[in-house]
């Protein structure tokens, strides 16, 4: 997978592939300073999709399609339908901010994979562990 790491950011110790901003875990890491690290702190929009048309045929674009590309580089991402709305990685992550602000989570790891094409965080729950069943715990404490 590593491979496909675009760019990240993590806390306390260097992932198994060595890839990532590393941020101290004595650090308090907002959600903003986490995009900044991770190299999410772009944009993107949608943009009209043109064919190839022969001489004389006006191109007026695929009109129910359109391409999402960061704004930043103008990297192509995927082509969506018209009725899809971006959400910016600031605003799909900021809802986080609340539970750091309150020190009742940290954020652990954040990035992007496949050139920008899909955008990843990890948040750690400060209240102890959790199970989703007896032999699926979400984090354990080593003695």
């Amino acid at each position: 997978m590593a491979h496909l790491v675009e760019s990240m950011m993590y806390v306390g110790k260097t992932p198994w592939h060595g890839l990532g901003t590393p941020i101290p875990e004595d650090k308090k890491i907002s959600v903003r300073e986490a995009i900044i690290a991770a190299k999410l702190d772009w944009q993107v929009e949608l943009r009209r999709i043109f064919t190839e048309m022969p001489e004389g045929i006006t191109n007026t674009g695929i009109l129910d399609h359109f391409a999402v590309c960061r704004t930043s580089d103008n990297a192509f991402l995927g082509i969506v339908g018209s009725d899809y709305t971006p959400l910016q990685n600031e605003h799909a992550l900021e809802w986080f901010q609340p539970f750091l602000d309150a020190n009742e989570a940290t954020l652990e790891t954040a990035g992007s994979l496949k050139g920008g094409r899909q955008v990843w965080a990890l948040a750690r729950i400060r209240d102890g562990n959790m199970d989703v069943n007896k032999i699926d715990p979400v984090a354990h404490t080593t003695p």
